[in-house]
């Protein structure tokens, strides 16, 4: 027991250590760009989801936490056209602003058929990502390239519009995709309103409808690294002055998943002191277990199976008779025996002992005839005989071995 104690004891104790040395170390600055409207690291945007209050003044902000098509759909309905087709048709005359700022933009084609009407009844969409996985680009006729160019560590962004000719300088990883234009027709299906280098278009506008699709490739703008720069800081919002002051729907699914998904235990897994704090007390507590449970096993004791004392009893009881010199109790305790065996071997009635018993008997055990008939005969003679002698008993003793050995 107080072994026990002691190990308790210690683990407790460097449980506890490690956990006082992990917290109050200093902590390795997180570098993901997460782009998490709560994150405060470099590429969270805590700073810009707290700015859209002014940059959109008196507008609602309003954070998403489902897929597109699930935010969408309570916002269209189904009505009959003049030509008696079924057209969505928006709930509400009120224009929305629909922002997405991720390292990835993906969605599916149910999707995109919202967006689409979403923005062809006069609402605006944003996207900043670095990279794109949609088919909206097809629709647009709008195709993002990759530059693989490794020239320059560093590019230069500038807007089009004259009174926002700024360049902004930011890391060549930081800017890795442009667009292109797909319209075969010769038509513009897109608007270019800031470019990479002065010839990739880097920030466009796609009319699509009543409304406009705003697609940027350089999220990094939108980031409190970025925001918090002392130069060079205002990109952001300029991009965003060309969106209507309108409410503004802000979207956390594509970088945090539907809501009730930041559970207990994926923010413990998600810090690495409170990770691995969750590692070491699971593991002493599977150690305990293990130890504990080997220590405390009770001792199975070794139970002696019982003795087969029947060949005993057999032979105390028949040495009984033989001392008395009973043959004719012996040689009628055999014929009981007999009879037993042939009912329960073979399921024959011996009530009535004949020719046709003895036939059967001789061809469900396999043995001759003869030796069946010498056994009935003395069976007759011993129940017929007030007393036998000690070689009768040998010589029906003998046969019986005889009927037993074959028929086994």
């Amino acid at each position: 027991m107080k072994s026990y104690r002691t190990y308790i004891i210690v683990i407790t104790v460097l449980f506890i250590a490690f956990v006082v040395v992990e917290y109050y170390k200093p902590k390795p600055l997180n570098w993901d760009k997460t782009y998490i409207n709560k994150d405060k690291i470099p590429y969270g945007t805590y700073v810009m989801y707290d700015v859209l209050k002014d940059v959109f003044p008196g507008m609602k902000i309003q954070t998403i936490r489902k897929p597109i098509y699930n935010h969408l759909q309570n916002y269209f309905y189904y009505s009959e056209n003049d030509s008696g087709e079924e057209v969505l048709k928006p709930e509400s005359e009120e224009l929305q602003n629909y922002l997405f700022i991720a390292d990835n933009f993906s969605s599916d084609t149910l999707d995109v058929t919202y967006l689409l009407y979403f923005v062809e009844t006069g609402n605006s969409v944003f996207i900043a990502a670095s990279d794109f996985n949609s088919p909206l680009f097809d629709t647009l006729n709008i195709e993002p390239k990759y530059s693989a160019s490794i020239k320059n560590d560093s590019v230069k962004i500038s807007f089009i519009n004259k009174e926002f000719n700024q360049p902004y300088k930011i890391k060549r990883s930081d800017a890795d995709h442009y667009f292109l234009s797909k319209d075969s027709t010769g038509n513009q299906s897109m608007q270019v309103l800031a470019v990479m280098d002065s010839n990739r278009a880097t920030f466009i506008r796609a009319p699509f409808g009543k409304g406009n699709f705003y697609i940027c490739s350089t999220p990094v703008f939108f980031s409190n690294i970025q925001l918090l720069e002392e130069h060079d800081n205002d990109f952001a919002y300029k991009a965003l002055s060309y969106l209507p002051v309108k409410e503004v729907f802000w979207d956390e699914y594509q970088k945090q998943g539907a809501e009730g998904e930041d559970s207990l235990l994926r923010a413990v897994l998600a810090q690495e002191s409170l990770r691995w704090s969750y590692y070491i007390a699971l593991a002493s507590m599977i150690i305990f277990i293990v130890f504990e449970a080997k220590r405390r096993q009770r001792i199975i004791p070794v139970i002696e199976p019982l003795a087969n004392s029947t060949l005993e009893f057999t032979r105390t009881l028949g040495n009984l008779y033989l001392s008395k010199g009973d043959h004719k109790n012996i040689g009628t305790k055999k014929i009981q025996y007999f009879f037993d065996f042939i009912r329960d071997r073979y399921r024959l009635q011996t009530n009535e002992v004949n020719d046709e018993l003895i036939k059967a008997i001789a061809e469900k055990s396999g043995s001759e005839k003869s030796l069946i008939d010498d056994i009935f005969r003395m069976i007759n003679f011993v129940q017929y005989n007030n007393s036998i002698s000690e070689k009768n008993l040998l010589d029906f003793n003998s046969l019986l071995e005889k009927f037993y050995l074959r028929s086994a």
